[in-house]
């Protein structure tokens, strides 16, 4: 899933660090990411059956001087290399064609950009290297565009993708706190802990995480599945997906699962069986997943405010994933390998 980033590690203990010009920058702006992507395609060498990966964009340097350029790519280097990584891991995944994310060191927006080491605000540490933000608009310059965060999920090195994507989660919530909630002054960065404070009243607040839970429904061997009809729903994926809410005031994730299968198909389930959990900052969500069974004879009563499509699957009619970064996708995948839910969770 997105935070499997094996074999490196996530630390998201608030410590005191000083940037290091190979330091990873998330630069986040309305919710979109400066980053270079790299198309990479998956090709057969000719006569050895040997997959090696191709590169499809090539990123033009700017007017810089020779010594400016060799610094960039001295530190572009140096973040690719760190943290410290197997590297035959790491082809192993590159061999699927994903693209190659790339962001800022912090010695390319102070060169690039003129941003200062004390702009820059800690968010957290990749194994022991600190990943960094900065959360005001840059120019798009030497390759470097905004992308949507739901275009850097799937890219590697997954380590740098999930790095931007909780980077991005906690911009946003930086953005959204700004003024206390209990008496409207402006609030202050805590110096101690990953949290807002108000010096007017002292209310503090801390990053927002909004519960989730993810269900896959079966009937022997069919899935039911659905498309979502939301105006926020990501069109560029048409791809089926599972049941899915968020847990409201007061109730257990088990009694959301009941809640939304009961809304969205008017069905009554059995055999409630919790899987695992997942932080998804693509939409500030944790998420818990569920396998859960019903009787795929019964009429389905569509909620069509929520869905578009639904509908029963057999297992080996459902299409590959096409990544294994969510919750969903493991759910179905694990379901069309066959797995036991024994298999899956022990």
């Amino acid at each position: 899933m997105v935070q499997d980033i094996f074999p490196h590690k996530y630390d998201n203990r608030f410590v005191e660090a000083v940037p290091a010009d190979h330091d990873p920058v998330v630069v986040c702006f309305q919710q979109k990411v400066l980053c270079r992507i790299e198309k990479v395609q998956p090709e057969i060498s000719a006569g050895s059956g040997e997959m090696r990966q191709t590169s499809h964009a090539a990123f033009e340097e700017g007017p810089h001087e020779s010594t400016k350029t060799e610094q960039h790519e001295s530190a572009r280097t140096e973040q690719q290399a760190l943290p410290e990584a197997s590297k035959e891991g790491q082809d192993l995944k590159l061999e699927t064609g994903a693209d190659r994310l790339q962001l800022p060191s912090v010695l390319e927006i102070k060169q690039r950009w003129g941003v200062e080491a004390d702009q820059l605000r800690f968010l957290f540490r990749i194994d022991d290297t600190p990943v960094w933000l900065y959360d005001a608009e840059l120019s798009e310059q030497d390759g470097y565009r905004y992308e949507h965060l739901l275009t850097i999920r799937g890219t590697e090195p997954a380590w740098l993708s999930f790095a931007a994507a909780v980077g991005a989660h906690l911009a946003y919530w930086y953005d959204t706190s700004r003024f206390c909630g209990k008496c409207g002054s402006p609030n202050i960065h805590s110096k101690t802990s990953r949290a807002m404070v108000c010096p007017k009243c002292g209310n503090m607040a801390f990053p927002r995480i909004n519960p989730i839970v993810i269900v896959a429904v079966t009937d022997g061997d069919r899935m039911l599945v659905a498309r979502y009809n939301r105006k926020h729903y990501n069109t560029r994926n048409n791809q089926y997906v599972l049941l899915a809410g968020y847990t409201e005031i007061g109730e257990s994730y088990e009694d959301t699962v009941r809640r939304e299968v009961r809304e969205e198909t008017g069905l009554e389930i059995r055999n409630l069986r919790y899987v695992g959990s997942q932080p998804w900052p693509f939409s500030q969500t944790a998420i818990a997943g569920f396998y859960a069974e019903a009787d795929s004879s019964l009429p389905l009563k569509m909620q069509r405010e929520e869905l578009s499509e639904l509908l029963w699957v057999r297992r080996e009619d459902l299409p590959p994933r096409k990544n294994l970064t969510s919750m969903t996708d493991n759910l179905i995948e694990w379901f069309r390998a066959g797995k036991s839910w024994e298999e899956i969770y022990l």
